[in-house]
């Protein structure tokens, strides 16, 4: 998968642990998201990392360690590597 570049305001997560969550087991069982999402699809809306970047964030700096839920339903792709 291509390096995302985030929106403004947005930050890139160096992913260390992503989660599985009833939404990720569903969305692959063909059920939930599966029908409002373009296939392919990588999964991965729960994760936990480093930030990368991020331009005109305020509250968050590289090296922070955050966990998060990325912009729901925007595929997040956190199980890529």
């Amino acid at each position: 998968m291509a390096r995302p570049e985030p929106l403004p305001t947005e930050v890139l997560v160096r992913v260390r642990a992503a989660g599985i969550n009833p939404v990720d087991w569903k969305t692959r069982a063909g059920q939930g998201m599966a029908g409002l999402q373009k296939l392919p699809l990588i999964l991965g809306w729960d994760v936990s990392g480093v930030v990368e970047v991020g331009f005109g964030v305020t509250t968050l700096a590289p090296g922070d360690e955050v966990y998060a839920m990325p912009w729901f339903p925007r595929p997040a792709g956190a199980y890529a590597e």
